[in-house]
């Protein structure tokens, strides 16, 4: 998705949708899959919690080609703002 799509769509709704995702996700991951960091040793052996780091890895990358996107500074800035605010929704109990 374009950075200027992103800046238009609604933050609360967004969060909501990225949430959704994520908790499914985080469901899938089994007990098992975090002993003795077995995700470093063998992916395999944690492939839900690979899958997982994987998925934020892209979010990072996502926020940042989003933000790196846009031509100005000041364009630049107000999507800055947009994912602080995702951000900061996001962090509501």
């Amino acid at each position: 998705m374009r950075g200027s799509r992103v800046i238009s769509l609604d933050t609360e709704v967004l969060a909501q949708q990225l949430s959704i995702y994520e908790g499914r996700l985080l469901s899938r991951v089994l007990m098992s899959e975090f002993l003795r960091m077995r995700w470093q040793k063998n992916k395999a052996e944690a492939p839900t919690l690979v899958q997982l780091a994987d998925y934020f890895n892209k979010i990072a990358r996502w926020t940042t080609w989003c933000i790196l996107e846009e031509k100005t500074p000041k364009d630049r800035a107000r999507m800055v703002k947009k994912f602080i605010g995702l951000a900061k929704v996001s962090a509501l109990p």
